[in-house]
């Protein structure tokens, strides 16, 4: 799901991917990729909605909009945001669908896009998608092979890890223990 909320790759790269697996069951696969990425939205917005306070409406005093009137300003934004929600709300699409919709951005270009900044800086235009997104991509993403999990050279590389961070050994009694645990591992193992 994390890379249809990466605007260089959207659907394309799913797509691609379930086309080398198997042909037969791509459109399968996509469609159930596009709902369950609707099932999340649809729990961020019930959750967004639960949570968030009524919407109040702030208008300017009569005197102050004819005199940005008069000066040329244009300040009161919130009546041309609420203008713009409507009208996706009218064309009848959600967030996510306008987003799949739109063109995917040059990757060639934009290749050290920051993806988060980019969902920041489009949160107002696709609201509750974004906080999807938000959640999802900053999840760190971490892999170790179950073979180097149990190995004891990882064991030894950790302990030199322990002992190199931030300059500061261990005291010689937490290093004395550690070196201990290994050795009854070893014997416990053969």
């Amino acid at each position: 799901m994390a890379t249809v909320l990466d605007p260089r790759l959207k659907l394309k790269l799913a797509e691609f991917c379930f086309g080398k697996v198997d042909k037969n069951s791509l459109e399968r696969k996509m469609k159930h990729l596009r709902e369950k990425l609707q099932t999340l939205l649809s729990a961020y917005e019930n959750k967004e909605t639960s949570n968030s306070p009524s919407a109040e409406t702030h208008e300017a005093a009569p005197d102050q909009v004819a005199e940005d009137e008069e000066s040329g300003n244009f300040s009161n934004y919130d009546d041309f945001f609420s203008f713009c929600k409507a009208n996706v709300v009218v064309s009848g699409k959600s967030p996510l669908e306008i987003y799949l919709e739109e063109p995917p951005i040059d990757g060639k270009v934009f290749a050290s896009l920051d993806i988060l900044d980019y969902w920041k800086d489009n949160s107002k235009r696709f609201g509750a998608l974004a906080l999807v997104a938000r959640d999802l991509l900053s999840i760190p993403i971490t892999t170790v092979a179950s073979e180097s999990s149990f190995s004891i050279g990882s064991r030894r590389k950790m302990k030199n890890m322990l002992m190199m961070r931030h300059n500061h050994p261990l005291n010689p009694l937490s290093m004395k223990k550690m070196t201990l645990e290994e050795n009854r591992f070893i014997s416990v193992s053969v």
